[in-house]
């Protein structure tokens, strides 16, 4: 049988690297909403802007969702930790027939039990393409150098 040995100060030290990871989510958090939201808008109204946008826009709201369920885990798990040490303590004193009459008590490292941020604003803005006439994309006619209109042609695939 294996034995393990793990001391209150030890779970306790686990609790606060886990409550500083949660300030360190929040920091990450914090200037990602920052940097996006100085990009919003970045794609244009165009129609690759628009199609940019149905797969770019859920992603992030689904990261923020993510990052939202994050913060609130980690949080609940330096309660949890915590709250284990304090029971363990309680159960060890009342154990005993002689020793203090209150056991030491850990208080919660400081932790928020949640945390919500609006998602950032779409990639989609004003504005208009800003490549040149011949490189815009335009359905599946590309405009050649020339002025005259030629059809795009397919990727080639490998084996052919």
């Amino acid at each position: 049988m294996t034995v393990v040995d793990v001391t209150p100060e030890q779970v306790i030290a686990a609790a606060q690297g886990f409550a500083r990871a949660q300030n360190d989510l929040e920091t990450v958090w914090t200037r990602l909403q920052g940097a996006l939201d100085a990009e919003a808008g970045m794609a244009g109204n165009d129609q690759p802007a628009q199609a940019f946008a149905t797969k770019y826009d859920p992603g992030v709201e689904a990261a923020w969702r993510v990052f939202g369920k994050a913060f609130t885990i980690i949080g609940g798990i330096v309660i949890g930790l915590t709250q284990s040490v304090n029971n363990h303590l309680q159960a060890d004193r009342r154990s005993k027939i002689r020793g203090p009459r209150t056991p030491r008590r850990y208080p919660a490292p400081g932790v928020a039990d949640g945390m919500s941020m609006a998602p950032p604003d779409s990639a989609v803005g004003p504005g208009h393409s800003l490549l040149p006439g011949p490189l815009r994309v335009e359905g599946a006619v590309l405009a050649a150098p020339s002025g005259r209109r030629r059809p795009g042609r397919r990727a080639a695939r490998p084996g052919r």
